[in-house]
């Protein structure tokens, strides 16, 4: 594993370590994971003393009170307007723990930020304004959340394997994927997960997933039943990675080249030219030999008489093959001239000795 990817895996490591926190630690916010830190956010704020009334203040807003009946209604904000109230009047103990607690909540929640993001939200007041803000920035629109569903759709009708993942990897963030569908209403069926899931594997598992496919029980599964299946047989498709270099595309690469075949004639003048020294379909070619020891045989010669290369295997000709050769054929019809005056010949003596 090189040094970048080692440290990115660690960093996404820190920030997931962060960004759920713990009963001693306020989750970090990380603004891509938004959605899984307002749900962390959460958890850990009800886990707090006077966790329920902490909540009640992000979510409903800050506490207000009347001092008296004459008096108009007053929210404290900050510990320095809180200090200086004290000062001035007579708070009751009830008034003190709800001013408190709303202080306590805000609190809370600045120290989840980290300090880009708190730059852009230091101006709010309360922390149900802190908590909105930051829904309206990171939780999305409701045009925002249409480029989402589409954007994950997307995500889902291209899923593919990369190639430096393993199964389990793969698995995973598919897993992601379907939870984010589900997050936007968008759940798939359980056999269309399947099929996606399987289609977008590697091709080296093609023969496995068509087999997967075709299997009686395949409609029954859960998709993590699908992965167990899957998994018994990941060693057999390491070892075909292993085994080709470049992996299947390379083998079927190999595979294509084979077929492929030059053209007829320049196969035959590459491979069984007559006018080489040795040929297959042909004795000792002495005269063509001769002929290119005289200079007589060179390519410039042959391009200035227009020699197309060819020598004829029958009669040593030029710019011709035997089977087109004219004294080849003049032979073969003068056999045939013969065979059939031998048997008229043998038909009449067999005629004249029946009439004897």
């Amino acid at each position: 594993m090189s040094s970048s990817s080692l440290k990115m895996d660690n960093q996404s490591l820190f920030n997931l370590a962060n960004s759920i926190g713990s009963n001693s630690r306020v989750p970090t916010l990380f603004p891509e994971d938004y959605e899984i830190w307002a749900l962390h956010m959460e958890d850990y704020l009800q886990g707090l003393e006077n966790g329920y009334m902490i909540w009640k203040s992000v979510i409903s807003g800050p506490h207000s009170f009347q001092p008296d009946a004459d008096s108009d209604k007053i929210t404290i904000y900050t510990s320095e307007d809180y200090e200086d109230l004290k000062s001035k009047i007579t708070i009751s103990k009830e008034n003190k723990e709800r001013i408190e607690i709303d202080l306590k909540a805000k609190r809370e929640l600045r120290f989840a930020l980290t300090p880009n993001v708190f730059r852009l939200v230091r101006n709010c007041l309360s922390a149900n304004d802190l908590w909105m803000k930051l829904r309206e920035m990171y939780g999305g629109n409701k045009k925002q959340l249409k480029s989402q569903q589409t954007a994950v759709l997307s995500k889902f009708g291209v899923f593919k394997q990369k190639s430096s993942e393993t199964l389990e990897q793969c698995f995973d963030r598919f897993n992601l994927l379907l939870s984010q569908l589900e997050k936007y209403s968008l759940g798939r069926k359980p056999i269309e997960q399947k099929v996606t899931f399987l289609q977008g594997l590697k091709p080296e598992w093609k023969n496995i997933s068509t087999t997967v496919k075709g299997h009686e029980q395949f409609d029954a599964y859960t998709i993590y039943e699908l992965f167990g299946v899957l998994k018994t047989h990941e060693d057999d498709v390491t070892e075909v990675e292993k085994t080709t270099p470049g992996g299947i595309n390379a083998l079927l690469s190999k595979s294509e080249n084979k077929v492929k075949f030059a053209s007829p004639k320049k196969f035959y003048k590459n491979k069984y030219n007559s006018g080489s020294k040795y040929n297959k379909f042909n004795k000792y070619n002495g005269n063509s030999e001769k002929k290119r020891e005289d200079g007589g045989g060179s390519d410039e010669k042959k391009e200035l008489t227009g020699d197309s290369g060819y020598d004829c295997n029958y009669c040593n000709g030029k710019n011709h093959l035997a089977k087109d050769c004219m004294l080849k054929r003049k032979k073969e019809r003068e056999n045939i001239t013969k065979d059939e005056a031998y048997y008229v010949e043998k038909l009449e003596n067999f005629r004249t000795m029946n009439v004897k």
